[in-house]
């Protein structure tokens, strides 16, 4: 009798079904895998991504000072890191790939907090082609940890390319060519959780595996508030289309009545840019902020007495910090106003 052949990614696949996340998955479009990243509607608070050539993609922040590119050949890349300073792009820094362990990579993507990198390869550590690679940054050491895999139903036995994540409007978008035909891939939205959620202990990895290789979406939409999602997606899609067509970006501050800034690098002076970025760091926070208080309105609208009375003092402490957090903003735009004026007129 012939001896079947050692399969690592069958075996990885396998070891990986009983701890599958738990996500909803809102909805899935089929595209051109050439051109998927443009059909992902990623808001502008969460950064830009973008193909740099036919192969390689780039991750650039909302501030537009930091980037994370993927370079190479078809043997071996990596993924750099460049910052913006005095007007130009420094030196590409390696800090993901080229090495045994993870030979060719792509598909970067840096979550708000500026420390969660993930990211698509192809090495040893892979299911399939390419697996999706969580790392995050080390501040000590200034070097990123050992990447982990990171499962099912992130990660199949076919090609798992991208993942971007939007906190703002609690989305996500997944990136495969599983059950595929050549050239395609599908996007996957869904909406991601605060921590992985795994699956009742007393279901089999038989009954796990189609939620791993998420075989019908419609499945999964138990598992959370579906129709709010499609209404975050069509609110996200709106806000892109009024981007594009008014040019108008959340992140802008008139200077003077003749001045307002189109970009964060067009700061002349050092503290009203820093002031700046923590001004967005701020806003971020309260849109997240305001979304979750919306939540526990819903909330306390639809709960008996006993929820309602749980409920009443956590929505009365986040309404306290949100007008804390608003009237922090309104401060440091007129700070920044004030200071950016003084260096443009030389005091």
């Amino acid at each position: 009798m012939e001896e079947k052949a050692h399969n690592p990614g069958l075996e990885l696949y396998k070891s990986m079904i009983s701890s599958t996340a738990k996500l909803l998955f809102v909805d899935s479009m089929v595209v051109d895998k050439n051109d998927f990243i443009r059909h992902i509607p990623l808001n502008r608070e969460s950064g830009r991504i973008a193909m740099r050539d036919s192969v390689f993609s780039l991750y650039e922040n909302e501030l537009a000072d930091r980037r994370y590119i993927a370079d190479g050949d078809s043997v071996k890349s990596a993924i750099y890191t460049q910052d913006f300073i005095g007007g130009n792009w420094t030196a590409p820094k390696k800090v993901i790939g080229s090495s045994n362990n993870f030979p060719r990579v792509n598909y970067p993507f840096l979550m708000a907090d500026g420390v969660t990198l993930y990211f698509g390869a192809q090495c040893e550590e892979s299911m399939g082609g390419y697996d999706l690679f969580l790392t995050t940054f080390d501040r000590d050491n200034g070097t990123f940890y050992t990447p982990e895999n990171m499962g099912l139903p992130y990660n199949s036995t076919a090609n798992d390319y991208m993942l971007a994540i939007d906190d703002v409007d609690t989305l996500g978008w997944l990136v495969t060519d599983r059950r595929q035909p050549e050239g395609k891939v599908c996007i996957y939205t869904f909406v991601p959780t605060p921590s992985r959620i795994g699956f009742d202990g007393d279901m089999t990895d038989k009954e796990i595996e189609p939620y791993g290789r998420i075989l019908k979406i419609s499945d999964s939409w138990k598992f959370g508030n579906r129709k709010a999602a499609l209404a975050r997606i069509e609110n996200l899609k709106k806000r892109n289309q009024s981007h594009m067509t008014t040019g108008n970006d959340v992140c802008l501050i008139p200077i003077s009545d003749n001045i307002v800034y189109t970009s964060g690098n067009q700061f002349k002076s050092p503290r009203a840019y820093e002031l700046y970025k923590q001004m967005t760091t701020k806003r971020q926070n309260l849109k997240k902020g305001q979304y979750n208080l919306e939540v526990m309105r819903r909330e306390y609208h639809n709960s008996d007495q006993q929820g309602r009375r749980t409920l009443a003092p956590h929505i009365t402490e986040a309404e306290a910090d949100i007008e804390q957090q608003e009237q922090e903003i309104a401060y440091l735009e007129k700070t920044i106003r004030n200071i950016e004026i003084e260096h443009i007129n030389g005091r």
